[in-house]
């Protein structure tokens, strides 16, 4: 649900049906919340069970403490360095202007197609929030650091297992030269969302060789979501049209459906070929 949701925010904002003179408007808020609210009961409504309110298992208590943890180091930094980072550089200088401008609905304030995700959504949170935009612009990259997390354990049980999904979690969480290195040393707000999307990516190619239409749907979003990242995703896409074209081998040998795995691939290499 945490992907689904960043990505359509992402989408739903850079398309900005109802305010075309640019920036972010309650109408915008209102249709990513509508379409977030349906998919979470729609959710609900197809497990018709909520296993973590109900019995939380070990795994997800893991979690949560490496969740705690990364969160109360962000504290301690934000601590040491309120308002300036430990290590200033011209590209948090431009996504701080570039999220404000979004932010205060300027005409043209959209950065560009391979790295506007990133500023839409640190956008949507300076419109709801009173304070200096380098502030909560470090605040907002803070919380998708301890959230993505969530992505690392999703994105290693579905290529692995749960144990190993664990030891790859506890890895990126202590070790901290992902998330605090990219956000916090170097400002690199759209890589640090290119690693998001591209685990996106896996993970709705993993589900998608069940071959039903809904996985072509997820993987659809998860590829438009990538293209708002940073152009560094494209380096993914030829790893995953080899794992298509292996996966629609194996299907074609079994006998099994094989459209829903051809049009993924389709939409793999189309922007290839663009």
């Amino acid at each position: 649900l945490f992907l689904l949701g960043i990505a359509f925010d992402i989408v739903i904002l850079a398309w900005n049906p109802f305010n075309h003179l640019g920036g972010i408007g309650w109408n915008d808020f209102m249709l990513v919340a509508s379409i977030g609210v349906s998919f979470f009961v729609g959710s609900l409504l197809a497990k018709r069970k909520v296993g973590f309110l109900v019995k939380p298992r070990r795994s997800d208590l893991l979690i949560l403490a490496l969740m705690a943890f990364m969160g109360a180091s962000i504290y301690v930094h934000f601590s040491n360095f309120p308002i300036f980072p430990e290590f200033p550089s011209a590209d948090l200088r431009s996504h701080v202007l570039f999220t404000e401008a979004i932010s205060y609905h300027m005409p043209g304030a959209q950065s560009s197609l391979l790295y506007g995700g990133i500023h839409l959504l640190l956008a949507s949170l300076l419109f709801f929030q009173n304070g200096g935009p380098l502030i909560l612009v470090q605040q907002g990259m803070g919380i998708l650091a301890v959230l993505s997390l969530l992505v690392v354990y999703l994105s290693a049980n579905r290529l692995f297992s749960e144990k190993t999904a664990l030891i790859v979690s506890a890895i990126y969480a202590l070790g901290g030269f992902v998330w605090f290195g990219f956000i916090f040393n170097v400002g690199l707000y759209p890589n640090f969302l290119a690693l998001i999307a591209g685990a996106f990516l896996v993970i709705a190619l993993v589900d998608s060789f069940k071959g039903s239409w809904s996985s072509v749907g997820i993987f659809g979003l998860a590829l438009v979501f990538s293209f708002f990242s940073h152009y560094s995703i494209v380096t993914l896409f030829p790893a995953l049209v080899g794992v298509g074209l292996y996966q629609l081998a194996i299907s074609l040998k079994k006998k099994e459906r094989i459209v829903p795995k051809i049009v993924i691939l389709i939409l793999m290499i189309a922007p290839i070929v663009l």
